[in-house]
């Protein structure tokens, strides 16, 4: 009988290199690349009879650093930071910089009227309201009867 090493993490570096295949196999994310790159924002969407209301946060950039495309049926919002901090105290010099960008698209189940849509920051937070399109009824008209 011969020893064998025990890893202790085998197990889940196992579990997750089937995980990454089952990804790989079965997800189309080729397909999507721009839902699935970069940073993902963390959103809200919220759905009422008349529009949608979309919060997404993005801390630390400013409007001239985000895109907001509208399309009947979602948004992409796309983001670039470029930051750099720098700081000294106690003869401690640090300097941090941070670059990248985002892209997030966000579907919707309604058409969107994308001419009256509104966007606005406040503190690090992105609020879009999206009117929801309505179909036009329509108008009442008298029924002739024949025969």
């Amino acid at each position: 009988m011969s020893l064998m090493r025990w890893e202790p993490f085998g197990s889940i570096r196992q579990l997750r290199s089937m995980v990454d295949r089952l990804f790989e196999d079965f997800m189309p994310f080729e397909r999507f690349p721009a839902v699935f790159t970069g940073n993902l924002v963390p959103i809200d969407v919220v759905e009422n009879e008349k529009e949608f209301i979309v919060k997404a946060d993005v801390p630390g950039l400013s409007k001239d650093n985000l895109e907001i495309e509208l399309h009947p049926d979602s948004v992409v919002i796309n983001g670039k930071y470029d930051e750099e901090k720098e700081s000294t105290s106690s003869g401690y010099k640090v300097k941090e910089r941070r670059t990248g960008s985002f892209t997030r698209v966000i579907p919707f189940g309604a058409e969107i009227n994308t001419e009256k849509a509104t966007a606005r920051m406040h503190n690090g937070v992105l609020e879009l309201k999206l009117p929801k399109v309505r179909p036009e009824l329509p108008k009442a008209r008298r029924l002739q009867i024949e025969g």
